[in-house]
């Protein structure tokens, strides 16, 4: 599985984040993408890290190496190995540890901010996250000053409860 290209596209008020892929014989597959309202323009990276973590479990999934020749961090390079094999000792009998191939490796400084996002579902370990890393800043990192909730990561957009932004919005002001 490769990742050959990665585009950023505004169109009526929205940032499309798209990863052009194809299999390991060449067949296109479909884009991966992720969309966002314009305004959060200036937090969207269009690199091929923000692509690697969900290409790999498809990838080990597939039974397909992973590789691109976009440049990726170093810091996402030394990772991969580790996150592959956790995932394969969570998931042996459909995981399958298999190479990676990221020969563009470069050295990129960490962003200089000070807030920093984390995920937010709502849930019990989305909290503790959030009240563990509030006002922090002693470890280097800076304190979480954003929450970002994704519909149709955990369940089916088709299946997901209309109002559930409102109420996830409420929860983290």
């Amino acid at each position: 599985m490769r990742l050959l290209d990665v585009k950023l596209e505004q169109r009526e008020g929205r940032l499309r984040l798209s990863g052009v892929m194809e299999d390991a014989a060449g067949k296109p597959l479909p884009d991966l993408w992720f969309e966002y309202g314009a305004e959060w323009r200036d937090f969207v990276r269009a690199d091929a890290d923000v692509f690697l973590p969900t290409m790999l479990i498809v990838s080990m999934i597939r039974g397909e190496a992973l590789e691109t020749s976009l440049p990726v961090s170093k810091r996402m390079a030394r990772a991969i190995p580790t996150i592959q094999a956790i995932f394969g000792a969570w998931h042996p009998e459909t995981l399958t540890v298999l190479p990676v191939e990221l020969p563009n490796r470069e050295d990129r400084p960490r962003a200089s901010s000070a807030g920093a996002g984390s995920f937010f579902s709502a849930g019990a370990d989305a909290f503790y996250t959030v009240l563990k890393t509030r006002g922090r800043v002693d470890d280097g990192h800076a304190p979480t000053t954003h929450l970002i909730h994704m519909t149709g990561i955990e369940t089916a957009l088709s299946n997901t409860r209309t109002g559930k932004e409102s109420q996830t919005r409420a929860l983290a002001e």
